[in-house]
């Protein structure tokens, strides 16, 4: 076994706990790459096993990353001004982004795709790959579309009958999810047969651009899919067949691509009846959570109650379905009053549940969709504390089934457990860059790891002989 080789590489004599500490270093030699992948590398898409997500090695993979896009929600539709700005990403531990893409945008007037767009999400998508990062194709629907302070659906496509909003959308546009216009413009969309194709059409357009591209993980069949009643009849009859009919045919463009699909609400996530039908290979349950709190406060509760019900209700409802989860979008602003605790918990609750997270977002630039702020980096190009929170240490990629891990951010302490499922690769262990400036060292439950630097990972190479493996590494200090 390629293992059995590699640990006799690393370490002549093997010892059943084996500590190793490693001081900061300009450069460290990295494993041999003919046997192991770069750290960062593609190592062909990703696929789903059970409720895990596993790499073409067999490992099993843990998305980090960010929603990148916001600011081209709107008119010109420009998601990030500087490909440079993903630049940092890698370094402080994020493996993945997820590109906000909207229906107006790929086909302003009915039947016209916009060329022009389409290659500039194929020009970040490259960017990203460039950068050892994975990519979440999202297909962004907020109060329909822009013609109800929302974005989304083109204005050709507000259905007849529905007024426009005029005006600059409020700070709360967010609750007017609840206006008859929002509730009867998605319903009518959805019984709209012709309207319906037209939106598959210009997503189609999009797969159909992207599907050679080996980081493209996969597409959000529709991010918020509201509508009303939520009643039985439209979640297992109306958003059920919609999403069948997208999800075949996005396959049919590319095959290899995941499709993550939202619940009509993220409270009806928990509704374990809800969707239940939708049974498609390649599937991802993939819900927001925003704290009701910052949205009208800007203030977090410190008892966090409704965080921990929000991603528990996402875990156990993607449980039950045998899916992977996503926590596709969730965030504060800068301004947030104990915004760096919520970010701590949120990320922590996420580790615990083993749910694959998108931070929303990553927007330097001064065009706010709706007025929110909620990017990584400032409009100065100053990293934001969040960043910092964010910046973690996890199993990127295990050689097995990841059991638990938890990192204790007040001492820096890391800890996590595999089961051996005969999988004949290296783990990685990320790392972000600063997190450990005087070293740190490993405790190793079996075999052996070498930590490279330049890439920020941490690379374990552990003795098939035993079952459960194990690691902790803490500051050398």
């Amino acid at each position: 076994m390629r293992r059995r080789a590699l640990l006799a590489l690393l370490l002549p004599v093997l010892i059943a706990a084996c500590f190793q500490g490693y001081a900061p270093l300009d450069q460290d030699e990295p494993i041999d790459v003919a046997v192991q992948p770069t750290a960062g590398s593609m190592a062909g898409p990703l696929y789903v096993c059970g409720e895990r997500l596993c790499d073409s090695l067999g490992r099993e993979v843990l998305l980090r990353g960010v929603n990148v896009g916001s600011a081209g929600l709107v008119p010109p539709f420009a998601m990030l001004d500087d490909v440079a700005w993903l630049d940092p990403l890698f370094d402080w531990g994020l493996n993945a982004i997820r590109i906000n893409v909207v229906w107006e945008a790929v086909e302003p007037q009915p039947g016209v795709y916009d060329q022009d767009y389409l290659a500039r999400v194929e020009s970040l998508v490259d960017a990203a790959a460039q950068r050892g990062l994975w990519v979440v194709i999202d297909w962004q629907s907020q109060l329909y579309g822009r013609a109800l302070w929302g974005a989304g659906a083109p204005q050709w496509a507000l259905p007849a009958g529905v007024e426009p909003f005029a005006g600059e959308a409020p700070h709360d546009w967010y609750l007017y999810y609840l206006r008859d216009e929002v509730i009867e413009a998605y319903g009518l969309f959805y019984a709209d047969a012709a309207l319906r194709q037209s939106e598959l059409a210009a997503h189609l357009m999009l797969a159909q651009r992207l599907a050679d591209r080996e980081n493209v993980v996969g597409y959000e069949l529709q991010s918020q899919p509201y509508a009303a009643p939520l009643d039985h009849a439209f979640v297992h009859g109306v958003l059920l067949n919609y999403y069948v009919d997208k999800a075949l045919a996005l396959r049919r463009a590319d095959p290899d691509a995941l499709l993550f699909f939202a619940p009509p609400h993220l409270r009806r996530a928990c509704d374990r009846a809800a969707l239940s039908e939708l049974e498609l290979p390649g599937l991802v349950l993939s819900a927001p959570y925003f704290d009701s709190d910052v949205l009208l406060n800007d203030e977090h509760d410190w008892s966090g109650g409704a965080l921990r019900s929000a991603l528990s209700c996402l875990w156990s409802a993607a449980h039950e379905r045998g899916v992977p989860a996503s926590l596709c979008a969730w965030g504060v602003r800068p301004t947030t009053t104990n915004g760096e605790a919520l970010c701590h918990s949120a990320a922590a609750l996420a580790d615990r549940y083993l749910l694959h997270w998108f931070y929303w977002d990553l927007n330097p630039s001064q065009r706010l969709y709706n007025n929110e702020d909620f990017s990584l980096i400032g409009t100065n190009g100053a990293k934001r504390p969040a960043a910092d929170v964010l910046s973690r240490p996890y199993p990127a990629r295990v050689a097995g089934e990841l059991c638990q891990f938890q990192f204790d951010i007040g001492q820096s302490k890391f800890y996590v457990t595999w089961r051996e499922t005969g999988v004949d690769a290296l783990t990685e262990i990320v790392l972000p860059a600063g997190l450990y400036p005087d070293g740190f060292k490993v405790q190793l439950g079996d075999g052996q790891s070498r930590f490279d630097q330049q890439r920020g990972r941490l690379l374990v190479c552990s003795d098939p002989e035993f079952s459960l493996h194990w690691l902790t590494l803490r500051p050398l200090r």
